[in-house]
């Protein structure tokens, strides 16, 4: 597992960036999001994106990748 942290205050644009870049790499199982996202951030988009459903953790904002 690969657990990639971003600042909160990350676009929503460099977000899905990252997500895409994820989404295309084979070795990528899945993708876990935590929320909820910042408010600047559709978390519904975010979501969509990542191909499934998300965890749901209040604490911190992390992006993992399932390898």
């Amino acid at each position: 597992v690969e657990i990639i942290r971003v600042d909160e205050d990350i676009t929503e644009s460099t977000l899905i960036d990252k997500i895409e870049v994820l989404n295309e790499d084979y070795h990528t199982d899945g993708i876990i999001v935590q929320l909820p996202l910042p408010s600047h951030i559709d978390e519904s988009k975010v979501i969509r994106i990542s191909y499934g459903l998300p965890c749901i953790f209040k604490k911190s904002f992390t992006v993992c990748k399932l390898q």
